[in-house]
């Protein structure tokens, strides 16, 4: 018996609306770096397919793919969301029989505190979609 056979890794959290999936035959993977003017201090960034392993993974799925930021309120984002990359990564997975585990979409994004923040009404509105994609 192997000591993390029922590990579950959970990639998302704070930074999870900075992050794209690499997959397929996506060349391009950006690493995430120390950005001042970026989300919490971040630049957008890529989860290779080589950093990661045969466990199960509920991934935390960025949820401002296809919003903006707000003119008038800089942490409010408005718009729909794109779900192209999240629908891309999901037949990825099938298609190699990987076991996810869960989705998460966005982290903490109707609460207050945060750096990015979606309306709860277009917030349902998303997650309603990922519920359909899934």
């Amino acid at each position: 018996m192997y000591p993390f056979n029922s590990l579950k890794i959970r990639l998302g959290g704070s930074l999870e609306d900075q992050i794209i999936y690499q997959f397929g035959n996506q060349k391009q993977c950006s690493t995430m770096k120390k950005k001042d003017n970026g989300l919490f201090g971040f630049s957008v960034g890529c989860l290779s397919k080589k950093d990661r392993m045969n466990v199960k993974f509920i991934f935390g799925l960025n949820a401002l793919i296809g919003k903006k930021n707000s003119k008038e309120d800089q942490l409010n984002w408005k718009g729909d969301w794109n779900p192209n990359n999240a629908i891309s990564l999901m037949k990825y997975t099938v298609s190699k029989g990987y076991n996810i585990d869960s989705y998460e979409l966005g982290n903490e994004l109707c609460s207050e505190g945060v750096s990015a923040r979606v309306d709860s009404v277009q917030y349902v509105k998303d997650i309603t979609k990922l519920r359909h994609i899934v």
